[in-house]
């Protein structure tokens, strides 16, 4: 990943939150709060021994995970069961990344009331130190899709622990392309097809971050990818079309003049009925997904491989529509 200095967009100073985020008051305290896997925190630490992360923990049976990455390194897990999060660096300059990585299908994350997102209190460099925000240099890219795109199921079958918010296909592609990526997707969600959580289906999960929180959409974006489908296969195809066009308009509405990529599931879902809703609109595209060849978990989810594979075929798929757009 290649970094560029970012602004501070959130209640902390210092530091640049990456997808959907708002500030909330979680257990007494001031929060930065979503609900979406893939979410991030980016920043650079200078003269810093020390830090230290601070969230509210997990109140469940089974806590949440994120994923720390230090000047592009590997991705070190840790549970929110466990907090706050303590990093040792040498009194250097370092990149930073924090992502959202795992939580359960089951957690309410739909229901305000409940709490049950991640909830980031601050960084402290108790040694002293600068800290500064840091944004990728690249595109920025929207992905709205399920639990495929979340990054559910991608190391095994334990829920919240086997998550991979950080290696999801929408998360490598990012990388590979330095694009800053917000991400909304649900567990079990699709067009028509309610998510796990409380989570409602796609026309009304995109403009909220739960029941009673509008979300205020970044426009400015490079492009939108959507992969969705894969949960709907149970509803009548004309349904699902009417919805799937509906939703296509709702997006184009508000992106503008952003092209907007419907992706074909992996496991080809409703694979024509999806080209003929991108051929009823102006700035959609397909993208066939059919000769990927993705590994699985369970014969549905991406394992790592699969996920990395997707990702080679969608950065080029995207890097050559982006290309022309700017023609």
């Amino acid at each position: 990943m290649t970094w560029t200095a970012g602004n501070a967009n959130g209640l902390f100073s210092g530091l640049h939150f990456s997808g959907r985020w708002i500030p909330r008051r979680v257990a007494d305290q001031d929060a930065m709060y979503t609900t979406n896997l893939g979410a991030a925190i980016h920043f650079q630490i200078d003269g810093a021994s020390s830090t230290i992360l601070h969230f509210v923990e997990t109140p469940r049976p089974v806590p949440s995970q994120i994923a720390i990455r230090i000047d592009n390194g590997r991705y070190v897990h840790f549970d929110l069961a466990h907090t706050p999060v303590m990093l040792a660096t040498t009194p250097t300059v370092h990149q930073i990344s924090v992502v959202m990585s795992g939580n359960t299908d089951d957690d309410p994350v739909w229901a305000a009331d409940q709490d049950a997102g991640f909830a980031f209190t601050g960084v402290t460099l108790p040694n002293g130190g600068q800290l500064a925000p840091i944004v990728p240099a690249g595109p920025r890219l929207t992905f709205i899709g399920d639990s495929i795109t979340a990054g559910c199921w991608v190391a095994g079958k334990t829920p919240a622990k086997d998550y991979r918010g950080e290696a999801s296909y929408a998360a490598i592609t990012a990388t590979k392309m330095n694009a800053e990526e917000t991400r909304i997707a649900y567990s079990a969600a699709g067009i028509l097809q309610p998510g796990r959580g409380g989570v409602p289906a796609a026309k009304d999960f995109f403009g909220h971050l739960d029941n009673r929180t509008p979300w205020a959409v970044d426009t400015e974006q490079d492009a939108v990818i959507i992969n969705l489908g894969t949960n709907d296969q149970d509803y009548p195809v004309e349904e699902f079309v009417t919805a799937y066009i509906r939703f296509a308009a709702q997006l184009r509405g508000v992106y503008d003049d952003r092209p907007i990529f419907l992706m074909i599931p992996f496991n080809q879902t409703f694979a024509e009925p999806i080209r003929h809703v991108a051929r009823r609109g102006d700035r959609l595209q397909i993208i066939e997904t059919k000769d990927w060849t993705i590994e699985t978990t369970d014969g549905t989810h991406p394992n790592l491989v699969g996920h990395k594979n997707a990702a080679r075929h969608l950065v080029g798929v995207l890097q050559k529509a982006l290309a022309q757009n700017q023609e």
